[in-house]
């Protein structure tokens, strides 16, 4: 019998930020919540669009569009120097975003800040811009990288106080976050962020529905309140988000327009 040899394989500097990523999201109390949403008018109009705009781009608008109803949804819980909830002007998302890096398939955020403020089609533009760049040139991605390349003994604490640092918090976390592998005809059932907010959602049906989940920390809100943010998050996405869409399904097809991930 031919015995197999174990072998050893080099994490990454991608892969070990998601390492990290997950060790403090241990620590966020996050409670799911489902609601089935009847979405086949904004699918067909999305469709219909000559740039087919991601569904993560249609959830982070309109996701933000609530927060400006919902304060709540700008909040976070913060532990240090005494715990403390600490309210955002604006919200910034991050949308997990699958690229080839160093060889690999890794995720990392797309950072998109005042959603609520853009243009359906200025969201895609980040998304495509992000996605097509070269990411150790961006700032962003720069900074990630060489943390990552850092020893535990000081990678760790500086995780710890980007956490705990509310302008440090929403620069490399975002006040919400969107995960889905929906395009890929699954489900994700329970993601972990160090966020407040994280949204996912799953392939669309047949008859038009997309389950859209929403993990909410505890410390920050309740579940009364989270099932209320989700019913308005329907209402918007039917209602602004929609005809922002329907109204671009009009627009003389971009050519030269790149397909996006959902």
């Amino acid at each position: 019998m031919r015995c197999e040899r174990t072998r050893w394989h080099r994490i990454s500097s991608s892969r070990q930020t998601i390492i990290d990523i997950m060790h403090y999201s241990a620590s966020f109390p996050l409670i799911a919540i489902e609601r089935s949403m009847p979405l086949g008018r904004l699918a067909t109009a999305r469709k219909e669009h000559p740039e087919h705009p991601p569904w993560s781009a249609l959830f982070a608008k309109a996701f933000a569009l609530v927060a400006e109803e919902f304060t709540v949804l700008r909040q976070a819980f913060f532990r240090l120097p005494i715990p403390y909830l600490y309210e955002y002007d604006e919200s910034a998302v991050n949308i997990a975003h699958e690229t080839r890096l160093d060889g690999e398939w890794s995720v990392l955020p797309i950072r998109v800040r005042g959603p609520e403020k853009m243009a359906l089609n200025a969201i895609r533009s980040k998304i495509v811009e992000m996605a097509d760049a070269d990411l150790h040139r961006q700032g962003f991605y720069r900074t990630v990288a060489a943390i990552s390349r850092l020893p535990f003994i000081l990678r760790r604490p500086i995780w710890s106080i980007a956490l705990n640092v509310p302008r440090f918090r929403r620069r490399y976390f975002g006040t919400f976050a969107i995960t889905s592998v929906g395009a890929l005809g699954a489900d994700l059932l329970t993601p972990r962020g160090p966020v407040t907010s994280l949204l996912t959602y799953g392939p669309l049906a047949d008859d038009g529905t997309l389950k859209v989940r929403l993990l909410f920390d505890h410390r920050v809100y309740d579940g009364a309140a989270a099932a209320r943010v989700l019913a308005r998050l329907e209402e918007i996405l039917l209602g602004p988000i929609h005809d922002e869409v329907h109204r671009g399904s009009s627009i003389i097809p971009d050519t030269r327009a790149k397909p996006v991930s959902e």
